[in-house]
């Protein structure tokens, strides 16, 4: 089992140097730092900072040297969620209501744009990173915020549409989720100054990484309570195309798909209607394929950082993906 010492550390390390941060740069604006403080809200550990802590350590770099790039990455990540709150209209995130729901849809807007300046602006005034690093680390970070919101998109789009490909589905989440999480691995590998070679590998990781991550969110979303601050199966509420009803739609009678979809397209969901919805779900195979297909996403991880394991320290990677197995 992972030893979460390590990840509780690097968690309280970036909130405090954030909320330090904030305190700072906006201290002569009171609402404004209220907003910005209350997005940083986390009830979990920082997934993506401790992914990029792992790149730097690669070389042995004392990752207290880059507390700037580490807190950017998380404001930059606070800056979507803030922004997909919006977009799924989701009125809680960590059992707090969103920053939309809790402030108004504009400043939440505008708190999305400055949490993700302020993360570029970190960068740029990074005094332990060269200026080389630095314009690979923008681009790298600017690239995946870019595919962020092409996969938000396609998310949007997928709710009007009857029936999706698992493939599209794959592509929507490492947009969406896969390619921040890549990103935030190859950015403290860059400072590591790997062989081009291994940067690929560990990129080729770090999307697998990221797609198995994001599917794991979403098969918990429908099989746990509400415990987690997530109304009970929010995806299905918000007719979100996840892979158990994709599974279902393509594969189950035209007699089944009719009474799902007839189901499931009311406008509001009751919570017996839900889990009548579940336990089709559950019928059909649907969630068994799914976590079928989360197991093998995290081996194909497996395969891929043992071929690291020469050269790179994986231990930590390895144990990474033993904790995202647990659903």
């Amino acid at each position: 089992m992972i030893s979460t010492s390590k990840i509780e550390e690097t968690t309280q390390l970036i909130l405090n140097a954030q909320f330090a941060y904030i305190e700072k740069e906006f201290s002569e604006y009171d609402i404004l730092r209220l907003i910005l403080d209350y997005s940083l809200n986390e009830l979990g550990f920082l997934f993506r900072p401790y992914l990029c802590r792992l790149g730097i350590e690669q070389s042995n770099l004392n990752y207290k040297d880059f507390i700037p790039l580490l807190s950017a990455i998380e404001f930059i990540q606070k800056s979507t969620l803030v922004i997909d709150d919006i977009i799924d209209n989701s009125p809680l995130r960590n059992k707090l209501p969103s920053v939309y729901s809790k402030f108004g849809t504009k400043q939440a807007i505008l708190c999305g744009e400055i949490l993700k300046n302020t993360g570029i602006k970190l960068i740029r005034e990074a005094n332990s990173i060269s200026k080389l690093n630095k314009n690979k680390i923008i681009d790298e970070l600017e690239e995946a915020y870019f595919k962020v919101y092409k996969g938000q998109f396609f998310d949007v789009e997928y709710e009007t549409v009857n029936n999706i490909t698992e493939e599209q589905y794959f592509n929507m989440i490492y947009l969406t989720t896969g390619s921040f999480i890549e990103s935030s691995l190859i950015c403290g590998l860059i400072l590591s100054n790997l062989p081009n070679e291994d940067l690929n590998s560990f990129r080729k990781f770090g999307q697998k990484l990221g797609m198995a991550y994001q599917l794991r969110d979403d098969i918990i979303n429908l099989i746990s309570d509400n415990s987690n601050g997530k109304i009970l199966a929010e995806d299905l509420r918000e007719k979100k195309k996840r892979l158990p009803v994709i599974h279902f739609l393509n594969n189950s009678s035209p007699s089944g798909v009719k009474a799902f979809t007839k189901l499931w397209k009311k406008e509001y969901l009751t919570d017996d209607e839900l889990f009548t919805l579940l336990e089709m779900l559950q019928n059909a195979d649907s969630l068994n394929y799914s976590l079928n297909k989360l197991i093998q996403l995290l081996e194909e991880c497996n395969y891929l950082i043992d071929g690291l394991q020469k050269n790179y320290s994986i231990l930590e990677y390895k144990e990474l993906l033993d904790l995202i197995g647990k659903v």
